[in-house]
């Protein structure tokens, strides 16, 4: 976890309250002291906080002090929100749809040391990368998530999810090349594998990304 995040993470904790940077300092371990100041700075410039002179709820001294801003918490609020309701939703979805394969990568991710710092609602087809993730040395990974269709000719509509992924990586490149990408996909058809294979030599040669494969036993695969 980043400095940045462990700030935003204690401020989010104790929304309601209002600290100094010494004082975060002290709470989060983050020495030295002009570290909070250069953060918190950024973090306000972003409008993640407030930054102004008030109270420290701790050291109780008339100070420039920092408590976390309302579109933070709303973001986090509506982020909470879309997980619940994909959830409920979800519930009698088989396991290979995409809700579902974003839910288990998300877990895995999470038990592998990743950071969850974004994701985009399946269910509603919000746009956005279905999941945004940092790794414990601050490396930032993109994954667009793909189900498997559920009809009775699934070949095609499989080639089109596919092909859909492959432009989200191009798009995903586009608006940032300093981030790491990957296709996350439910594993098992031989549609989606067949694809992955012949994509290999533009994967290994031109275009480098990974592929996540999710098993119907929850169990992810790198490749």
């Amino acid at each position: 976890m980043t400095n940045t995040e462990r700030i935003l993470n204690f401020l989010v904790k104790h929304g309601d309250r209002s600290y100094c940077d010494d004082c975060i300092s002290q709470k989060v371990g983050i020495f030295p002291r002009q570290q909070i100041n250069s953060i918190c700075r950024s973090l306000f410039s972003a409008g993640k906080i407030r930054r102004e002179i008030g109270t420290c709820c701790i050291c109780s001294r008339q100070k420039c002090v920092n408590q976390i801003g309302e579109t933070a918490l709303e973001g986090t609020e509506k982020q909470n929100n879309l997980s619940k309701r994909s959830r409920i939703e979800g519930a009698n979805q088989p396991w290979y749809w995409e809700g579902k394969v974003q839910a288990r990568l998300i877990s895995w991710l999470q038990d592998n040391g990743y950071i969850i710092i974004g994701t985009a609602d399946t269910k509603s087809r919000s746009k956005g990368v279905d999941i945004k993730a940092k790794d414990s040395q601050g490396r930032t990974l993109w994954i667009s998530v793909k189900g498997y269709p559920e009809t009775n000719k699934p070949h095609t509509p499989a080639r089109h999810y596919f092909a859909s992924a492959v432009f989200d990586m191009i798009m995903y490149w586009s608006e940032s090349n300093s981030v790491n990408l990957a296709i996350g996909l439910p594993a098992g058809f031989a549609t989606y594998e067949n694809l992955v294979k012949k994509v290999a030599r533009f994967r290994k040669e031109i275009f480098p990304f990974d592929i996540y494969w999710v098993s119907e036993d929850g169990s992810v695969r790198k490749e």
